[in-house]
């Protein structure tokens, strides 16, 4: 529908509104929006903002607070996409709905990484008109077809994307790096051309999780693909963990440890001299962890084989298979 139609169809009040709404777009460039009733009485919102690559405004209308669904209608202001509670909500629904198909959801969160930089060197303005185009590239490949599948914008640069049965790790994996290369295109802001990055997490529901621990996963996941120097995609099935997530078990596995008395702290030497023109060393806890054969014979549940082996060299402790 264009504007012109759609100013026919509404009246004094709705027109007044829509010109505001127009007026606001068009001067500063940012998604805004305005309500309404129709003839029959029912309340319509209508999200205006600029498409950033052709220079036009379009816009979506939604009926405020009716049909099916309507709790996952609240939209990012900026960006025009589903918030995060939206998100969330929309997980969890089909996470509690679920069939028994596995995975019942198949969640992607996705970073657009150098943005901070982008804002740092063009401002703000420019910096935002990149992250609209972003989330327009996103949308249009996410809603290519008429699969069960939802977008939203969790907070800053990064969105969620999330894929309901039937659906599969392939298929999530898949749009990843549609995504990836998407967002690899230069932008176009004025005269600058502006090129971004992204990293991309994805995780398999497992049939015990709510929407929280599922998303959770999936940060960790985007977590190692940001820490990752080459592959900007991580993938987790609904059985594996990130490794940071195995670096904090073994974190709550030695404070337990030490929490049960299981490990033991042994002096350290240190020497005395060192050659000269040598730097000294960084100071050294006075101990080194050792841990106790009883707890040597409990396989770790990060690593099954691993223990902790004790030197009275610093440099020498450390953890083998």
């Amino acid at each position: 529908m264009s504007l012109i139609e759609l100013f026919r169809k509404l009246d004094a009040e709705g027109r007044r509104a829509a010109r505001g709404a127009i007026g606001r777009v068009m001067s500063t460039g940012q998604p805004t929006a305005f309500a309404h009733c129709d003839a029959e009485g029912v309340r319509l919102a209508h999200h205006l903002r600029v498409e950033e690559e052709y220079g036009e405004i379009v816009g979506r209308t939604e009926t405020i607070g009716a049909g099916d669904g309507g709790a996952f209608q609240s939209r990012d202001p900026m960006t025009g996409v589903r918030d995060a509670r939206a998100g969330r909500l929309w997980i969890q629904e089909k996470l509690s709905s679920s069939d028994g198909s596995e995975p019942a959801v198949v969640a992607l969160l996705l970073d657009v990484s150098r943005f901070d930089a982008i804002n740092a060197a063009f401002g703000r303005s420019t910096g935002d008109s990149v992250l609209q185009a972003a989330a327009r590239r996103i949308e249009r490949l996410v809603e290519t077809d008429n699969k069960a599948r939802f977008l939203a914008r969790m907070a800053g640069a990064q969105f969620a994307v999330a894929l309901a049965a039937p659906t599969s790790l392939s298929e999530g994996r898949f749009l990843a790096g549609q995504l990836v290369e998407a967002i690899g295109r230069p932008f176009m802001s004025g005269d600058h051309v502006i090129t971004l990055g992204s990293r991309v997490g994805v995780a398999a529901s497992a049939p015990e999780d709510d929407a929280a621990s599922l998303l959770r996963r999936a940060s960790a996941a985007l977590a190692d693909a940001k820490a990752a120097e080459a592959a900007p995609i991580r993938v987790l099935d609904s059985g594996a963990r990130s490794d940071s997530v195995r670096g904090d078990q073994l974190e709550v596995d030695l404070r337990r440890a030490l929490d049960q008395d299981e490990i033991e702290i042994c002096s350290s030497r240190r020497s005395r001299s060192r050659p000269a023109g040598s730097r000294a060393p960084k100071p050294w806890p006075a101990g080194a962890i050792q841990r106790s054969a009883s707890l040597a014979r409990q396989p770790s549940s990060a690593w099954p084989n691993d223990r902790i082996i004790w030197s009275s060299s610093p440099t020498m402790c450390s953890a083998r298979p």
